[in-house]
């Protein structure tokens, strides 16, 4: 962006000024505005400090929000949709026309110059986690909203989501900040199936009841009207298995939830995996489903990993929707990158023939690497401790690639599963 120098008047004193700056999609805009303040005077032979002039500086952000004010007695703010310069609004959107109102509160008889200068952090892609399914005492989780940010910070996550039972989380927005986005949703509660509505701090109607199959879809058009997405949460659980119909609108699903069986999950897998067979696009995550600490349970396992441009909410909801997801059983497991040679990433496509470059981080002895299509599953197991290993995989005739990583062997009995699933990854898909 390019710095402004404004000239103002004498006669401009009293009045506000708009200036106007075009913003692009960037993660972070900081302005420095400065002018002579004060001058020195000589009289008596006596040199004093005295004021010169006072501009003042207010800032309106795109759609009409409006940030904040300072008077003039800070020289530096800085503003972003995680966290702005105390005082300020943070954004709920970057690019767009943004308004500086240049308060000539007082101006010198000749004028002054006042500069603003500005400083953008571009957006780039990379690796974020996080945890997208959780409870607080706002339903039936022992901890507080803010038990779970300090808990989530501790652990190096990067974003939550808050999902009570029919509750909601207002203040999500407030417990956001540079370390951490906390994003507010909550997780649709009834007999035939949960779902999480994903960026919604208020409910949709008088009430979360749904009779037909018919009102889900409409509630769920109702959360997209609004932007948030929705995730039907673990499907072949148990307890609380998924019974309304899977023809719907649906923005992704929960295959692997830390409360079910890992029976359930692994049927889940089975039934997304089919879905890729047969043609079908759909992003899944993992969650979960923190409730409190114990044995088996804990905030990030499992971990959703996702690749986005950075981390703030609209960011965050646009990986999860397009798929640019991979999910570990915890927040230490493996990592991987996956990578179309026409740069295609998870959740995209890239077409037939392309080479699929594969990079996977932190492997143990007795890992098992499975590269799945729709045709085969190629096995790689590890003989020992590998910090990188490079694959590459081709995808002439193929509809898919995706990853899933495994500690032991992937044994079915009526016992439960014989090996620990550590990693699925979502698929390149392949036309």
């Amino acid at each position: 962006m390019e710095n402004k120098v404004i000239r103002l008047q004498k006669q401009q004193e009293g009045k506000y000024i708009p200036l106007e700056i075009q913003v692009e999609d960037i993660e972070k805009l900081e302005i420095h505005y400065s002018y002579n303040r004060y001058k020195e005077i000589v009289e008596d032979n006596q040199i004093s400090v005295k004021e010169n002039a006072v501009i003042d500086f207010s800032i309106i952000g795109p759609n009409e929000q409006f940030l904040g004010s300072s008077g003039s007695d800070r020289e530096y703010l800085f503003f972003s949709e995680l966290e702005s310069s105390i005082g300020f609004e943070k954004l709920k959107q970057m690019a767009g026309v943004w308004t500086i109102l240049i308060g000539a509160y007082k101006i010198p008889d000749g004028g002054i110059d006042v500069t603003y200068e500005f400083k953008t952090t571009e957006k780039r892609h990379r690796w974020f986690k996080g945890d997208t399914h959780m409870h607080t005492q706002a339903s039936d989780g022992q901890l507080t909203s803010q038990t779970l940010v300090n808990v989530a910070k501790d652990m190096k996550l990067d974003f939550i989501i808050l999902t009570d039972h029919n509750n909601y989380h207002p203040e999500a927005s407030y417990l956001s900040d540079s370390q951490l986005t906390v994003i507010p949703g909550v997780e649709w509660t009834q007999y035939n199936g949960h779902g999480n509505f994903i960026n919604i701090d208020a409910p949709l109607s008088s009430s979360f009841v749904t009779t037909s199959d018919e009102e889900l879809r409409e509630m769920i058009n109702k959360g997209n009207d609004i932007g948030a997405l929705f995730v039907i949460n673990h499907p072949f659980c148990s307890n609380v298995p998924w019974k309304w119909t899977m023809e719907l609108n649906y923005d992704a699903v929960e295959i692997i939830n830390g409360g079910s069986d890992p029976r359930a999950n692994l049927k889940a897998i089975e039934w997304w995996h089919q879905k890729l067979v047969n043609g079908n696009q759909v992003p899944v995550i993992g969650g979960s489903d923190f409730h409190r600490f114990d044995q088996f349970h804990s905030l990030g396992s499992p971990t959703t990993h996702i690749f986005s441009k950075s981390k703030s909410r609209s960011d965050i909801l646009k990986a999860i929707k397009e798929g640019a997801v991979y999910i570990t059983n915890n927040v230490n497991g493996p990592k991987i990158d996956m990578r179309a040679s026409d740069g295609s990433y998870m959740g995209q496509t890239t077409h037939s023939g392309e080479d699929i470059s594969i990079t996977i981080h932190n492997l143990n002895k007795g890992n098992i690497v499975k590269v799945i299509d729709d045709k085969e599953t190629k096995i790689t197991r590890i003989t020992e401790n590998i910090k990188e290993l490079q694959m590459n995989k081709t995808t002439k005739n193929r509809k898919f690639i995706r990853i899933e990583i495994w500690d032991g062997e992937s044994i079915v009995s009526l016992k439960g599963i014989e090996g620990n699933l550590l990693l699925v990854s979502n698929p390149i898909y392949i036309q």
